[in-house]
């Protein structure tokens, strides 16, 4: 894939990443080696391009670059980067991992899932039970109590219930997982509440409260869209 530098759009037209890895073309191996990067949240990988260089991401809450080519993985997602070499520019796929998984990543791409859809999407998958505005899905790992979809008209919020037996364990595993995926914004210890921004890509929050029952540390998490 070859094209004409231009402005920031360059992406937009390119970037439904469908899959990621095809956002290159074998022709691109002219200007880069890598069709696609895969890291970890917090890595960092140098791009050699075949002559001087500038180097764009189209998601920076991703991934960023600097003008040297080493990309830095900040947080899970995908995105796609254009390295441009005199007249030509490549595309390059670049898909950040997380390190840590406690439960499936909340169905928030699409708040306007009715009740039915959110059932259709978990069936099959999970153990599930449904009211008339609740789905609940039980992901039967890692001390998830549940997953839990509050649906109005759309989708109004969605729970995760989260127990550990050390309190400070929970908030080191659950702040590990979080920030691997969003942007800490405000932190008050009084209410034991984190909140956390999903980014320009995701567009919604999520907060946590902490508290203990039965001897054991607990929390709820809660995605607003």
């Amino acid at each position: 894939m070859r094209v004409k530098p231009c402005n920031y759009l360059w992406l937009m037209a390119i970037c439904v990443i469908t899959p990621f890895l095809s956002a290159c073309s074998d022709d691109d191996d002219k200007i880069i080696g890598e069709k696609s990067i895969i890291l970890n949240v917090g890595d960092t990988y140098k791009v050699k391009a075949s002559g001087s260089a500038s180097y764009a991401v189209q998601h920076q809450f991703v991934a960023s670059v600097n003008q040297q080519g080493e990309v830095t993985a900040n947080h899970v997602g995908e995105t796609v980067m254009a390295v441009s070499v005199g007249n030509e520019t490549a595309y390059c796929g670049i898909l950040v991992s997380p390190r840590h998984n406690l439960w499936p990543t909340p169905v928030m791409d699409s708040p306007n899932y009715t009740i039915g859809q959110v059932k259709q999407y978990f069936n099959g998958k999970y153990p599930m039970s449904a009211t008339s505005n609740t789905v609940t899905i039980n992901p039967q790992k890692n001390n998830v109590e549940y997953i839990r979809y509050y649906v109005l008209k759309r989708i109004d919020s969605i729970e995760v219930k989260y127990v550990h037996n050390e309190n400070a364990k929970l908030i080191s595993t659950l702040d590990d997982y979080l920030t691997e995926r969003y942007d800490k914004v405000k932190e008050n210890e009084e209410q034991n509440l984190t909140i956390y921004d999903a980014g320009p890509i995701n567009k919604y929050a999520v907060k946590w409260w902490l508290y203990a029952d039965d001897n054991k540390a607990k929390s709820i998490i809660r995605y607003y869209p």
